[in-house]
C-alpha cells in the first residue's frame, strides 16, 4: 500500500514530466534547510545528448568551488576521453585555466578573498557519464554516485554499476575531491560499460546516493559486494532501519523517478519532508535519472 507522501510524489510528478526539453529528469536545489536562495547551490547538473553529470562544490573548504564545479562539468569533453591516460593531462590543462580565469576577477574582492583562493583552492566532486555509441562511459571521483541499472526477466532490476566509492572505508568518509591547485590523485573510476547491459543511469549528490545505497543494503546488501568494500558494508548496518526498507529495486527506482519529475519548488518540499523523516541529511540536493 502506497502511503500518502508516496501518492503525492505521484501526483506531481505526473504533473510536471514534461518539465524537460531533453527528457532527461533533472533537479538540482540549495540545502532547503539552511539556505534561502538558489545562489548559494554549490551544486551543478549538466545534461546534454551525449553527456550528463553532477559536480558538488565543497563550499566547506576553499572558495569559488561552485564556480570550479561548473567549470569541470564545462570543460570535460563532450564525447569522454579516448583513456585513462589522458585525465591527467586533460586535468592539468583545465586547473591552470581556471586559475587564469578567476585571476583577472580577483581584483574585484579584498584580500582576504584573494588570499584564500591561492591557500585552499577550489573542491568539487565529478562525476559524468557518456553516451557514446555503443558504449557508456563514466568518470567519477568524489562521493557524487554514478548508479547503473539493467532491467531483468522478473520484471526488476539489477545494479550493474556503482561508483565511486571502493575507495572508502566507512559511510561518513570524507570524500577525494578535485582541487585546480593540486594534481588529481588516484582514488577515481574511470571505465566502459556497454550500452546493452545499463537500462537506467541515477547520478545523484551525496545525501541522496547515500540515501539509495542505504535502500539497496536494504534490498540485497550482497549486490553492494564488489563495488564498495566490507567496512563500508559493516557501517551501513549501524545505520540502516525500516525506513530503507523497500521490498524490490522497482520500488526504489519508482520513488527516485518520481522525485526527479517533481518542479524545483515541490522537490524542495520533498527533500525537506526526507530530511525530517530522517532518511536525507540536510544538503544542497541534485539528482539526474536517465532511462536508455
Amino acid at each position: 500500500m502506497k502511503n500518502s507522501f508516496t501518492e503525492w510524489l505521484i501526483k506531481l510528478s505526473k504533473a510536471n514530466n514534461n518539465k524537460n526539453d531533453l527528457m532527461i529528469p533533472h533537479n538540482s536545489i540549495p540545502n532547503p534547510i539552511e539556505k534561502d536562495n538558489e545562489s548559494m547551490n554549490e551544486d551543478v547538473c549538466f545534461v546534454s545528448k551525449n553527456k550528463i553529470g553532477i559536480a558538488d562544490g565543497a563550499g566547506g573548504v576553499g572558495i569559488f568551488c561552485k564556480d570550479w564545479a561548473s567549470y569541470l562539468l564545462n570543460k570535460t569533453p563532450e564525447y569522454s576521453f579516448n583513456s585513462k591516460a589522458e585525465i591527467p593531462i586533460w586535468y592539468n590543462k583545465i586547473r591552470e585555466d581556471f586559475y587564469n580565469e578567476i585571476q583577472k576577477k580577483t581584483k574585484e574582492y579584498d584580500d582576504f578573498v584573494i588570499d584564500k583562493f591561492e591557500k585552499e583552492g577550489s573542491f568539487s566532486t565529478l562525476s559524468i557519464v557518456w553516451i557514446v555509441e555503443d558504449e557508456l562511459k563514466v568518470f567519477s571521483i568524489g562521493d557524487s554516485g554514478v548508479f547503473c541499472f539493467k532491467k531483468t526477466d522478473e520484471n526488476d532490476y539489477k545494479l550493474v554499476a556503482l561508483k565511486p566509492y571502493i575507495f572508502y572505508d566507512d559511510i561518513n568518509s570524507s570524500p577525494y575531491l578535485l582541487n585546480w591547485n593540486q594534481e588529481i590523485t588516484s582514488h577515481y573510476d574511470y571505465f566502459y560499460l556497454k550500452r546493452e547491459d545499463v537500462d537506467l543511469i541515477i547520478i545523484a549528490s551525496d545525501s541522496i546516493s547515500r540515501f539509495i545505497i542505504q535502500c539497496i543494503y536494504g534490498i540485497n546488501k550482497n549486490d553492494l559486494s564488489g563495488f564498495i568494500n566490507e567496512k563500508f558494508i559493516s557501517t551501513i548496518s549501524e545505520l540502516n532501519n525500516e525506513k530503507f526498507n523497500y521490498t524490490s529495486y522497482n520500488a526504489l527506482i519508482d520513488k527516485i523517478m518520481q522525485l526527479s519529475n517533481l518542479d524545483d519548488s515541490n522537490f524542495k518540499k520533498a527533500m525537506i519532508q526526507m530530511v525530517e523523516d530522517d532518511v536525507l541529511e540536510p544538503d544542497d540536493f541534485s539528482l539526474i535519472f536517465h532511462t536508455l
